[in-house]
Formats: structure tokens, sequence, C-alpha cells
């Protein structure tokens, strides 16, 4: 499985204070270990099966995984053609956010 394959972007937002982007991702809530090296225990602020949010360097990190039916709602894409059916098929919603906090 190559990178592009395991994360698939699909919105970036960015402004002074907050980059965030989207992906849809074929990875599970176990795979979210990936995620969890590069910070001490002290800099957690939420640690979930499908969740993360911690502090690090005067930034806010949120990063969470859902199913891909979450995204359809909360993002309000409730009308799918069939190739857009496809591409979602079998994915997760992976969110990875940084918040600048000064």
């Amino acid at each position: 499985m190559t990178t592009q394959e395991y994360f698939t972007p699909f919105l970036i937002f960015s402004s002074n204070r907050w980059q965030s982007v989207e992906f849809l991702t074929s990875i599970t809530p176990p795979d979210l270990a990936m995620f969890r090296v590069d910070f001490s225990k002290n800099e957690i602020i939420l640690d979930t099966y499908t969740d993360l949010i911690y502090r690090k360097d005067n930034y806010v990190y949120v990063i969470f995984l859902r199913p891909v039916e979450v995204m359809q709602e909360t993002n309000g894409f409730l009308d799918y053609k069939e190739h857009d059916k496809e591409l979602i098929k079998g994915k997760q919603w992976l969110v990875i956010s940084r918040v600048k906090l000064q």
C-alpha cells in the first residue's frame, strides 16, 4: 500500500491560527498509534480509542478518526454520485488539526 492509498486528503483549511487537513483513509483506530509518539504524557489533554488532543510548543493538536458516514453527515454530503460512492467505500474520516495558542 502506498502513502497515497493510505491517506487521501480531500479538504485543507488554513488561517493564521488554525491549520487542518481532512483525509479519507483506510487506517483503523489502532493505527492512530503513529500519532502518539512525539509528545509526553503530561501534554495529553484527551486520549481515547479514536481521539487524540495534546498540547505542544504553543499549539494544540486535534486528531480524530470517524466512520465515513459521520463525515457525510457532518459535511452535508448526502447525495453521492456513483463514482463518489466508490471513492469513500471502506474508508474512514481522519482529521488532523493544529491550533496556535498565542
